[in-house]
């Protein structure tokens, strides 16, 4: 059953309690400036147009405070990022100047390995050295003055180009050789 008095009562659910009036509602189309033209709600008669295009942009509160908030976070981050990019620069470098020392490293290793040849180290020992095996003679190129003439120094004739002894037959070549021999002209590298 329902209450008699609750039926009868002119209060309603949304009334301020202890009010005894109803609490204001508004319709939709009630609220002022719904549902009409520019002029009119900006409260102009006729006479005055508002242009649609120009709107006034309005910085509130916020927007002020939001800039500023990240305005203190690129000046807080602009150092640290800084030196982040700094630092990746210096790894980049470092990394590269390891993968020039490996290719170094792999370079000698590599020498390292044709001394365990016996050929290379008795080329070696001739070249560097002066050695010579046993039964062999060895000699020394000396200059005018009787000075010997170090590894560097070369013999050659003057008059001829080396190039063209390299192009035509072997037996060109070897008596351009001999040719070379017979006029040596001395050219000493210090």
């Amino acid at each position: 059953m329902v209450n008699a008095d609750m039926a009868t009562s002119p209060r309603r659910d949304n009334a301020k309690p202890g009010s005894g009036r109803p609490e204001r509602r508004t319709r939709v189309g009630s609220r002022p400036g719904v549902g009409l033209t520019p002029n009119a709600a900006a409260g102009k008669t006729g006479g005055e147009a508002v242009n649609p295009t120009s709107k006034r942009v309005a910085i509130t509160g916020r927007a002020i405070a939001l800039v500023c908030v990240l305005m203190l976070v690129v000046l807080f981050y602009a150092p640290t990022l800084r030196i982040y990019l700094d630092e990746k620069h210096q790894i980049a470098v470092l990394e590269q100047e390891i993968r020039d020392k490996n290719s170094e490293i792999s370079k000698l290793e590599g020498e390292l390995a044709r001394w365990d040849d016996p050929n290379y180290v008795r080329t070696q020992a001739r070249s560097r050295l002066g050695w010579v095996l046993p039964g062999e003679t060895g000699f020394r190129v000396v200059d005018e003055n009787g000075n010997v003439l170090a590894g560097g120094a070369e013999i050659g004739d003057g008059s001829e180009d080396e190039s063209q002894l390299v192009g035509g037959s072997w037996i060109a070549r070897m008596w351009g050789s001999l040719e070379t021999a017979d006029k040596p002209t001395v050219k000493i590298k210090r």
